[in-house]
């Protein structure tokens, strides 16, 4: 018996060695190839945060100096070649800086210099792939994987608390947790890949989004069909105005104001992956940053930059997200609440106020008869969504910004900035429904002839454009 023991020993050590790697509960220094004890962080015996060390610090400094909005370092282990990760510093939009690897959040570093620890997270296992972003001067993380499980949890590095925290919201509908992330200011988009690529998916692409103040998923349509190349690991670079995703041959610029995307070629983005292809040459750690609209990247031939503004200059936009009501709406809708007493009450109001708007136009048709909206006969004519008919509520009209906002119901939301974002992309959305239903835009911006700075918004009696 004790021969057989003693040769199943290895295996059993080799078993015990992988759960502890696993579950991060071994309190043995070794417990993990690239892990040592930290004894200043609450749970020192999982893995501290030893990556920051792999770095140089001069080329680390520099960078931190050089005043990116951000930036992020590709590091490896110098003591498992080839096992690589991402450090990144992450400015907020209050120039708070944050030095982190979003593979494993215990090191959270507000003091990028010093590299003072100041998180006390308890997360365990790590989250590979989460999304970055800044909300409220919090630092917030979306999506990854937790424990080697795809997730689709909003986290956020609590300032009370020194840990990771969860934002609840209600179940994520299928497929979000291996969604290609888009995160900016006002809310993050997921375009369900299915963790591959836009060739391999079958049938239209759906987009979910989730606004950072709201706990609701909200299902936002399909992905431009037009759009022939995405990868679920491409990543998405975000700068002051724009999102930009690399494909094989063009650069996928999105607007952020409105959703509009351009497909560019990009030399410069092919000058950098040739640098990378130069036989025999290495660079120790690759980087890129941004600032403002500028990406930027550190290669074997020396920096190079691309301002993608000027890129985009008089590039085709198309619409990122367009309607797609042969998608069926998502299962974990309000559709499976338990009371549901709330939607005949919303609905009702949505009645009245379409009534009560009508009225008003009415009660105005001294100065401008309105004739009826006609809806075009044929297949697929889905019913118009409930922020198309409010606004038609107010046809003829020549709206402000905070009369617009008042309409739509973000006179409540208190960063102007939000605001803005969140009426743009309102416009797009009821543009892009309207255009493909009657053929013309419902808002239609305008400059104050009085004051060319303002911006109004008349919206379009579409019953009388031909």
């Amino acid at each position: 018996m004790w021969p057989r023991i003693f040769r199943a020993l290895p295996a059993f050590c080799a078993f015990l060695f992988h759960m502890g790697a696993i579950c991060g509960q071994s309190d043995v220094p070794k417990c993990a190839l690239d892990s040592t004890p930290f004894i200043q962080n609450p749970r020192w015996h999982y893995p501290g945060e030893p990556v920051i060390d792999w770095l140089p610090t001069p080329l680390l400094d520099s960078l931190i100096q050089a005043d990116f909005d951000q930036f992020r370092i590709l590091a490896e282990s110098p003591r498992q070649p080839r096992r690589l990760v991402w450090i990144e510093c992450l400015k907020s939009p209050g120039g708070k800086q944050a030095l982190f690897a979003p593979h494993d959040l215990r090191f959270i570093s507000y003091d990028p210099l010093n590299r003072t620890n100041h998180s006390k997270s308890t997360v365990t296992g790590h989250t590979y792939r989460t999304t970055p972003f800044w909300y409220e001067e919090e630092l917030h993380f979306q999506n990854g994987w937790t424990n080697w499980i795809k997730h689709a949890q909003r986290l956020y590095h609590s300032q009370v608390t020194h840990q990771i925290e969860i934002k609840r919201t209600v179940p994520a509908p299928d497929g979000v947790n291996t969604a290609l992330v888009m995160a900016i200011e006002e809310a993050s988009y997921f375009i369900l890949l299915n963790g591959g690529n836009l060739e391999d998916q079958s049938g239209p692409v759906e987009v979910y989004s989730l606004p950072h103040d709201s706990e609701e998923w909200t299902f936002e349509g399909a992905l431009n069909s037009d759009i022939a190349q995405l990868r679920f690991g491409s990543g998405a670079t975000v700068l002051r105005d724009y999102v930009a995703f690399p494909t094989e041959d063009k650069t996928i610029v999105v607007n952020k104001e409105n959703l509009a995307y351009a497909a560019v070629l990009s030399p410069t983005l092919q000058k950098v992956r040739n640098s990378k292809k130069v036989e025999g040459r290495k660079i120790a750690n690759p980087w890129r940053g941004t600032r403002a609209n500028t990406m930027i990247w550190g290669t074997t031939t020396g920096v190079i930059e691309e301002d993608i503004e000027k890129l985009v200059e008089g590039a085709e936009w198309k619409p990122l997200i367009v309607p797609a009501p042969e998608i069926a709406p998502p299962t974990f809708d309000l559709m499976q609440r338990e009371n549901k007493g709330w939607l005949a009450a919303i609905a009702l109001g949505m009645l009245s106020l379409f009534l009560g708007f009508s009225l008003l136009g009415q009660s105005r048709s001294q100065r401008q008869k309105m004739a009826p909206i006609v809806i075009p006969d044929g297949e697929g004519q889905a019913p118009l969504s409930a922020m198309v008919v409010q606004l038609l509520g107010q046809r003829g009209r020549l709206l402000s910004a905070a009369q617009f906002d008042a309409i739509v119901g973000l006179d409540q939301v208190h960063s102007p900035e939000t605001r803005r974002s969140r009426r743009a992309r309102i416009i797009q959305v009821a543009n892009t429904e309207t255009t493909a239903r009657f053929g013309h835009p419902l808002v239609v911006r305008t400059k104050s002839e009085t004051d060319k700075r303002i911006v109004l918004y008349r919206i379009q009696d579409l019953g009388n454009l031909d």
